[in-house]
């Protein structure tokens, strides 16, 4: 265990931190989308494909941010085409892609000795190599499409809550449903190189349970998801530091105890709530 507080203060440190804040927090409010439209698999199985175009760029010597956002581009147009005209073998297809990118990244990664020397692991991520550059383009990238949402709010919900029901109602369904996935996969590629699947996958479901737990609104559910994110995020992220221990893994196991307390509490309060009516 390292009791050294004073390495909070090291440059790649809050690199590392704010890295991960980013993610935590794009990640958290499309986890509500996510959840809504059934399509956790899908952000798994396109969390993978970007650990495959990651492995590429590294092994072909290209761009790797590129690469992760192009295989995930045709990984998300592929899934929202299957998905839309409602294909009977989608969720087949999920699971192929899922198992065919991690394992054909895994051996690109094997096969790389560049990729271990720069700490490349796409399953637990490292955010402490996190660079100037790859953070700028985290951040705009992040910054592009939450504007996108936010301005389109009204009908990403409705494609997210009934998509025959908002395509009844004069909204183009399959468009926005094209948007929301790509703008998932281009968040998911984004991140994934430096944050890991672990990460990108705890970030995208567990604040956005919360979020639905306690939330009464559309509007407290995303603002519970993201504070829940960052809060846990930053809290993790410190003590994984003064622990020794990876930061992805341990901020992805304070998400699941807080989730854990809040769906305690809540039940404790609703007991108590019964028991005085």
């Amino acid at each position: 265990m390292n009791t050294d507080w004073s390495i909070l203060a090291e440059p790649f440190v809050w690199s590392g931190a704010i890295t991960a804040l980013i993610t935590a927090v794009v990640c958290a409010y499309f986890g509500v989308y996510v959840i809504l439209k059934r399509i956790v698999f899908v952000s798994v199985a396109l969390a993978e494909v970007a650990g495959l175009g990651v492995a590429c760029g590294m092994f072909f010597g290209v761009n790797h941010q590129l690469a992760a956002v192009s295989f995930t581009f045709l990984a998300a147009f592929l899934f929202w085409l299957y998905f839309s005209t409602g294909h009977a073998l989608k969720e087949s297809l999920v699971g192929y892609v899922y198992c065919v990118a991690a394992a054909a990244a895994i051996i690109l990664l094997a096969m790389n000795p560049m990729a271990r020397a720069r700490g490349v692991d796409i399953v637990s991520g490292n955010f402490l190599y996190a660079q100037r550059p790859e953070i700028i383009v985290l951040a705009l990238i992040s910054a592009a499409v939450i504007t996108i949402q936010l301005l389109f709010a009204k009908e990403f919900i409705a494609v997210s809550f009934d998509r025959d029901f908002a395509r009844i109602c004069g909204t183009n369904s399959r468009f926005w449903e094209f948007i929301l996935y790509f703008s998932l996969g281009l968040t998911i590629s984004a991140s994934m190189r430096l944050s890991g699947l672990v990460y990108v996958f705890g970030s995208l479901l567990i604040p956005a349970w919360a979020g639905l737990l306690l939330g009464r609104g559309t509007i407290q559910i995303f603002l519970i998801a993201v504070c829940f994110a960052a809060f846990n995020t930053l809290l993790g992220f410190a003590l994984a530091l003064v622990w020794d221990t990876p930061p992805a893994p341990t901020m992805v196991v304070f998400y699941g105890i807080s989730l854990l307390l809040l769906t305690s509490l809540k039940a404790g309060v609703i007991r108590l709530t019964r028991a005085g009516a």
